[in-house]
């Protein structure tokens, strides 16, 4: 709880990933339900929201999970594959090299490998003049709003000019951030 309650004081958006990380799609009806219903319950007595966005374990979630989320569904366009190589190089060169215009990223800040390979892509992408920005700023910025029960993947957003960009972490640090590039 501490470490999200930082990440509230710090200005981040705070999503759901379900409670143990279970394939939600391959789970019960009742145990996804637990899943979901767990985490919202804790997250909303850290930061006193409700309908916290949900990005899925391993981007599975089937039809039962959308019919019950009561936030949108938030998944990655870009896999660094942090998971497989654990190789800082090839993590960093995975960022900067498919980083595009409302890219999602996935890393997994688990990996000692990943931390030091986003730090260092987020300060260059930063020097070539992204900011960064929450889930909701992107989309209310392109003029989108987010459903319940809607998977929301970059694939969905128009083109605006801008470069933006989202790094995820699936573990406990669950602030889900956009990178804008101001052209």
């Amino acid at each position: 709880p501490e470490a999200v309650r930082a990440m509230v004081e710090g200005g981040h958006q705070i999503a759901s990933h379900s409670y143990d990380h279970p394939n939600l799609k391959t789970s019960s009806q009742e145990s996804a339900f637990n899943q979901l219903a767990t985490t919202e319950n804790l997250l909303k007595n850290i930061d006193g929201k409700t309908n916290h966005y949900i990005r899925c374990p391993y981007g599975e979630s089937g039809d039962y999970v959308k019919s019950i989320a009561n936030a949108p569904l938030i998944y990655w366009s870009v896999d660094t594959e942090d998971w497989r190589t654990r190789d800082a190089d090839a993590v960093y060169n995975a960022i900067v090299t498919m980083a595009y215009d409302g890219c999602i990223i996935l890393c997994h800040d688990i990996h000692k490998t990943t931390i030091p390979a986003a730090l260092q892509a987020i300060d260059d992408l930063m020097d070539l003049g992204y900011e960064f920005v929450t889930v909701s700023e992107l989309f209310r910025r392109r003029g989108r709003e987010l459903e319940a029960h809607i998977a929301q993947r970059q694939k969905d957003m128009e083109t605006t000019g801008d470069t933006s960009i989202q790094f995820e972490s699936p573990s406990l640090n669950q602030a889900l951030m956009m990178l804008e590039q101001r052209t």
